[in-house]
C-alpha cells in the first residue's frame, strides 16, 4: 500500500504542473500579438489579420509584400488560435 502514495502524488503534481502551465500560456499570449500590425510596404495587397490588443481581437489587414512584423497571420483562425486569449 505504502508504494501507491507516492504513485498519486507524482499523478497529482504531473496533472497540477501541466494544468499550471496551460494556464499561464493561455493568459499570455505570444509578444509577436502586442507588436503593432505593420502592413509593410510595397505593391501588393496580400489579405491578412493582426491582432489588435487595443480592440482585444485579430483584425484584417492588407499586408503589402515586404517587411512589416511577425503580428501577421495568414488566417482569422490562425490568429485567434495564437493570440486570442479564452476568456
Amino acid at each position: 500500500m505504502s508504494c501507491g502514495i507516492p504513485k498519486i502524488t507524482l499523478a497529482i503534481l504531473v496533472v497540477w504542473c501541466a494544468f499550471v502551465q496551460g494556464f499561464d500560456a493561455a493568459s499570455n499570449p505570444p509578444e509577436r500579438c502586442n507588436l503593432p500590425i505593420d502592413p509593410g510596404s510595397s505593391d501588393e495587397f496580400i489579405h491578412s489579420y493582426g491582432y489588435s490588443p487595443e480592440k482585444g481581437r485579430c483584425v484584417p489587414f492588407f499586408y503589402k509584400g515586404i517587411g512589416g512584423n511577425s503580428n501577421r497571420f495568414s488566417s482569422l483562425q490562425e490568429c485567434n488560435r495564437v493570440c486570442v486569449v479564452p476568456k
